[in-house]
């Protein structure tokens, strides 16, 4: 990936603060699939005091990520990681923090103005999350990456664990309306925060 250019895929991973398991099994399942696209870590966590760098969302999701393709990844110095390597790191892989986000709408405006940032244009964006997750997640982009905003299309990969734990209550808000209702106020309040008005230099790092 070169800085000013267009990108065909992009994976963005969003945060979550008791699912990284699931989701992290989620992106190595998404690397397998995409294996030369580079990859967002999208979140910060919802809390209100400040949070070190690395024990945001999206460091933290990293970080494991990173250990689990250590632990499946071949030994031996003379053996090249191709493409036909399943846990291999992508070749010229970059991957992008976005450590500001505290909610789903965030995650998609502050990585969209991470990409804006660092001249990236996606052709096509793979989110990766929960499947309980997903309709919301759904709705944000709908509302948040609209033709008229962005040029690229999204696309939710479904290769990844659900949390059975979360169901419950998710369903339960979808049933009482209650889901809908948060959308639209945490993209109101998406629209106005910090991240629209463009990212810090100190607040989103570019790895590679």
């Amino acid at each position: 990936m070169v800085v000013g250019t267009t990108v065909r895929v992009m994976i963005l991973v969003l945060g979550s603060r008791d699912m990284e398991s699931t989701r992290e099994q989620g992106v190595l399942n998404a690397i397998k699939a995409f294996p030369r696209a580079p990859i967002t870590f999208s979140g910060r966590g919802k809390q209100v005091e400040y949070v070190p760098v690395p024990q945001r969302e999206s460091s933290r999701m990293l970080r494991g990520v990173s250990r689990a393709l250590q632990q499946h990844s071949p030994t031996t110095t003379t053996t090249t990681k191709t493409k036909n390597n399943p846990h291999s790191t992508p070749p010229a892989a970059h991957v992008l923090l976005e450590d500001r986000a505290n909610n789903t709408a965030d995650n998609f405006e502050c990585s969209r103005t991470l990409w804006l940032k660092h001249g990236i244009t996606p052709t096509r964006v793979i989110v990766v999350t929960n499947p309980y997750h997903r309709a919301r997640a759904r709705e944000f982009a709908k509302l948040l990456w609209s033709p008229s905003r962005v040029p690229w299309t999204v696309d939710f990969f479904e290769d990844v664990p659900d949390a059975p734990q979360a169901s419950l209550a998710w369903r339960t808000a979808l049933e009482n309306g209650l889901l809908w209702k948060q959308v639209l106020n945490d993209t109101v309040q998406t629209l106005v925060g910090p991240c629209s008005q463009g990212p810090s230099a100190s607040s989103c790092a570019m790895l590679t």
